[in-house]
Order: C-alpha cells, then structure tokens, then sequence
C-alpha cells in the first residue's frame, strides 16, 4: 500500500498541500514525522521525503516537524535531489530556505535560497531556478530589510519572463502576484501554526 511507503507519503501530502488542504497535509506529515522520520529507509528516496516534507512544512505552516528535517538535510546542502533514479528535483538548500523560511529565520532563509539559485543555475535547471528566485524573493520581502525589496523585485522579474518563457500559467501568475505584493510594499500573512 503507499501509505506505508514514505517517499509517497510525503508527495501525497504535497499534493494536499498543493491543492488547498493544508489540514490534510499536516496530518499526514504529522504521521510521516511521528517517530522523527525513523521509518524512512536510508535508500535512493531518503533525501526526496525529506525535501517534499520540507515543502509540505513551508506551505502549511506545519513547523513541529521543521527542526528534524532542517537536521536531516543540512548535510547536504550543496547536492540536489533526484527521485527514484531519474527526476531532478532541484537543489536542497531550496528546502533548507523554505524551512528556515516557515520558522521566520529569515537571514537564513535568504542564504539558504540564495544558495539554491547558484546550484540551479549551475544544474542548467531553469524550473528550479525559478522556482529558488521567487521563494527568495518571498524571503526578502517578508525579511523587509534595507535593499531588500530591490532584490526580492530583480529576482521576481527574472522569475516571471522564465515562467513567461516556459510558458507555466500558474508560475507566470506567481511571479505578477509576488511583483504586485512588493509593488505595495506588503508582507505575506503570517501562517497558522
């Protein structure tokens, strides 16, 4: 059954997440981390759990689980993900910026997710360099400091005319809403805990 794998688990619970039902996610990222990802065999879908739980963390705001995947992926920051044998799923330190990112150390955030750019961009991965570009650019407009909403707006232009290129409606409509938040000078809300 694939509940009882936890590399489905984890993409099931992003999928919630994805569409709208972060209360669904959460429970099933609770039961994902609830003997601190223990059951998660050391095989090739070790890191991948780990990076969909992290992203099911970021969009749910489901952070008790945060600190032991942030502990689990910090080793390999520099490396990038590929589930099964096959699909390149983008840098981890994309995830250690969306965790850091969910627990409001928005300084690590920003370098985390900095980071994924530069290992995207040397992947010759243009999805995933978007995909870094506008959750640093997230970053920096909820971090709020001095140059910050220059940057968060460079990196969110760069994002858009990729998406715009690739032709990705629903990241096209990321990056204009992003731009019209910064245009307004607003933070994001805070998520539920």
């Amino acid at each position: 059954e694939w509940a009882d794998q936890p590399t489905w688990r984890a993409a099931h619970a992003r999928i919630l997440a994805a569409g709208g039902q972060s209360e669904e996610a959460a429970v099933e990222l609770d039961a994902l981390a609830s003997r601190d990802f223990a059951d998660v065999p050391l095989d090739r879908g070790w890191l991948g759990t780990h990076a969909l739980a992290a992203e099911v963390v970021h969009a749910t705001g489901a952070t008790s689980a945060a600190e032991t995947i942030e502990r689990a992926l910090a080793p390999y920051a520099g490396l990038s993900v590929v589930l099964g044998s096959t699909v390149y799923y983008g840098p981890v330190a994309l995830r250690l910026g969306l965790l850091a990112h969910a627990r409001e150390r928005m300084d690590d955030a920003v370098d985390e997710l900095a980071r994924a750019i530069s290992i995207a961009r040397r992947a010759r991965a243009p999805i995933w360099t978007m995909h870094a570009q506008l959750a640093c650019a997230r970053a920096l407009r909820d971090r709020d400091e001095a140059g910050d909403g220059f940057r968060a707006a460079t990196l969110a232009r760069e994002a858009l005319a990729t998406a715009e290129r690739l032709r990705l409606a629903e990241r096209v409509a990321e990056a204009l809403e992003l731009e019209a938040s910064l245009s307004r000078g607003r933070r994001s809300p805070k998520r539920a805990r």
